[in-house]
């Protein structure tokens, strides 16, 4: 993935955080801001130059963009009902994000790159970008 969807870094800042606070250096009953702060500090002097801040949030970045990939093979996995290391026309029906978007849902032929008639992992990571955002819930409407 080339763009970071901010939903991914959201869904994935989570358990960093949690990581980060449960790391055996963390003080106790320390919070996961600071966690993360005194991890960012490379040089320990108390404050984030914009270096220390560049570096701390690039690899923030790269690894909530490897959580948000590992999950989404994770949920292409479970979609490829046959084992065919593909989504076929039958199995894109049922992907949540597509029956989300019912009529409007665009045809697996928009993101078969390929034009196999079926989405492989990378073709479906574009349809994920591109409708993910359609399907989050509206702010405060939980």
């Amino acid at each position: 993935m080339n763009r970071m969807p901010l939903l991914a870094i959201v869904f994935a800042l989570a358990p960093v955080l949690a990581q980060a606070q449960a790391s055996p250096a963390a003080a106790p009953q320390e919070r996961p801001a600071d966690a993360m702060f005194r991890a960012w500090d490379a040089n320990k002097d108390g404050s984030l130059s914009k270096e220390e801040f560049r570096a701390g949030w690039a690899g923030l970045r790269q690894r909530a963009a490897a959580n948000a990939e590992a999950r989404l093979r994770v949920q292409f996995d479970r979609a490829d009902a046959n084992d065919d290391q593909a989504i076929d026309a039958n199995e894109y029906k049922s992907l949540l994000l597509v029956r989300r978007a019912g009529d409007a849902a665009p045809p697996l032929s928009r993101f078969d790159a390929s034009k196999d008639g079926k989405l492989q992992f990378e073709e479906y990571l574009v349809l994920v970008q591109e409708l993910a955002p359609r399907a989050a819930p509206a702010e405060g409407t939980r």
